[in-house]
Parts: C-alpha cells; sequence; structure tokens
C-alpha cells in the first residue's frame, strides 16, 4: 500500500475519530492529530447520503478521494492528481456520479486556480471522462469534438439529480459573451440553454430547464438583469442594488409550481 493511501486511511480514522469523541464527551484534540495527516478539504455528500468525496492534500500530491459513509476505514476510489494539480471544485450529479474542476497550484502560498477543465467519475473510480477543457482528445467523444479553448465552470445542479450539471463557459478570446450548457456527465453530451452579448453574466434556469434571466455586473461595472423573449434578451427596466436578482423576478413562465433556480459562476463550446 502507498504511502498516500495509507495517510488516507489515517484521515479517514481522524474523521471517526473526531466524530465519536463529539457524540461522547467534549474535549480538546491536540494539534498535533492534525499535524500527522494529510489535510481533508472540500467534503461533499452523495445525494442518497452513502458516500463522501473529498479533496486530499499531503504536500504536493493531491487527490479526489470517496470514502463509504458505512466504512470509512479505507476509500473506496483515490484519483489522484498529477503535481501541482489538484480539485478546486467537487460536486455529486448522482448517487454514484460525481464532476471536479481541475486546478493548478502556482507557488507554495498563492490560491490555487482553476485550469476550467472538468472531469467526471464514478463512484468506485470506473468510467473516467473528460468532459470540457482544451485536452479535448481525452474525453470520450474526442472523434467529434475538439478542445474547449475556454474555461469551464459548475455552474449548478438540476433538483432531484439526474447526472446533469449546468456549465457556464468562457472562451479565452471573447470578453463580451456569457454561456450556459445543461451537461450530461454519463454521456458526455451538453446543450446550449443559455447565450447571451454580455461577459460574466450568470442565469437563472426555470422548470422547463432554460434559462429565463441573466443577471450581473457588465464591463462597464453596472449591475443589469435581462429577461429572455421570444426574439431574444430584453433588459428589464428599474434599478436592482446589490448582488442578486431579486425574488420578485422569479416568476414561473411555465404551468408547472416548480420554482425557478438562480445558479452562478463564471462562463466555449
Amino acid at each position: 500500500m502507498s504511502t498516500f493511501a495509507m495517510r488516507a486511511m489515517l484521515a479517514a480514522g481522524c474523521l471517526l475519530l473526531f466524530t465519536t469523541t463529539v457524540a461522547a464527551t467534549p474535549q480538546l484534540i491536540p494539534v498535533e492529530t492534525f499535524a500527522r495527516h494529510a489535510s481533508v478539504l472540500m467534503p461533499r455528500l452523495s445525494p442518497d447520503g452513502k458516500y463522501v468525496a473529498l479533496r486530499m492534500d499531503d504536500g504536493d500530491e493531491h487527490a479526489l478521494v470517496v470514502y463509504q459513509i458505512s466504512d470509512m476505514s479505507h476509500p473506496v476510489s483515490m484519483l489522484r492528481m498529477p503535481k501541482f494539480q489538484l480539485p478546486v471544485d467537487i460536486a455529486w450529479v448522482g448517487s454514484t456520479r460525481l464532476i471536479v474542476v481541475k486546478g493548478r497550484e502556482f507557488g507554495s502560498i498563492g490560491k490555487p486556480e482553476s485550469t476550467g477543465e472538468i472531469l467526471a467519475t464514478d463512484v468506485d473510480g470506473k468510467h473516467q471522462d473528460y468532459l470540457f477543457g482544451y485536452k479535448g482528445g481525452y474525453g470520450s467523444r474526442a472523434d467529434t469534438r475538439n478542445g474547449d479553448h475556454g474555461w469551464g465552470s459548475i455552474d449548478g445542479l438540476p433538483e432531484p439529480a439526474n447526472n446533469h450539471f449546468y456549465m457556464g463557459a468562457q472562451l479565452w478570446n471573447s470578453d463580451n459573451h456569457s454561456w450556459l450548457y445543461d451537461v450530461d456527465a454519463v454521456k458526455n453530451t451538453r446543450h446550449l440553454i443559455g447565450d447571451i452579448g454580455v461577459n460574466g453574466l450568470d442565469f437563472t434556469v426555470g422548470p422547463d430547464g432554460k434559462a429565463h434571466f441573466a443577471y450581473g455586473t457588465n464591463n462597464d461595472f453596472d449591475y443589469v438583469v435581462y429577461h429572455r423573449q421570444p426574439d431574444g434578451w430584453a433588459p428589464m427596466p428599474g434599478s436592482y442594488p446589490g448582488t442578486a436578482l431579486p425574488r420578485s423576478a422569479l416568476r414561473p413562465t411555465t404551468s408547472t409550481s416548480t420554482p425557478m433556480t438562480a445558479i452562478t459562476g463564471p462562463r466555449p463550446t
């Protein structure tokens, strides 16, 4: 067993010990306990509550590690990242499927930056796929899709979970456009649901799975809100101070009573 895997098991044991200690009698945990084990960050619970995914850092080694809640003595799977690369965002799109935004370290004290690449994997580490990024030849769609010359981000998740997610995209050579895609993380397919000629906007998705509102700060630093019309996007009149779309604007446009979902994040093809 590798040193990294052994430390992953020790970290899981540390989590269990912490849970047991809190449940019994409150007491201080020696700081040395944390110094001996790899750092555990960004825990994400699966929709059915059976698994937890997290990022594990051990020096310059990083990995996505998945544990089964009923037995955290050893990982179910471990996705090791290349040196200086690490997960910067993790999300479950289904009970056994999760996606990861890849990032990179630039220096020992700087905050890791996203590379804009999005990966997918099953809970057991199988069926790994490259969903978005400039290395298009790595994915299951390499024969029909070129690399994406831009950044991708996880902007939201449908409810209930259905192995899809909403992906924002921004082209490297464009500073005047925002895109939003509905992505199937199992089939590695995507279709455009939001597209507006203003940079850096977020979208609100209706119960019909389409983007109905776009909002945020434009290149002139003005806060703007647009409503989708049959012939395109129309600016909404009035002033909207702050950084969130007003709830009064979230009116379903279909017969269902399901509320709209506001999703946020940055925004290639």
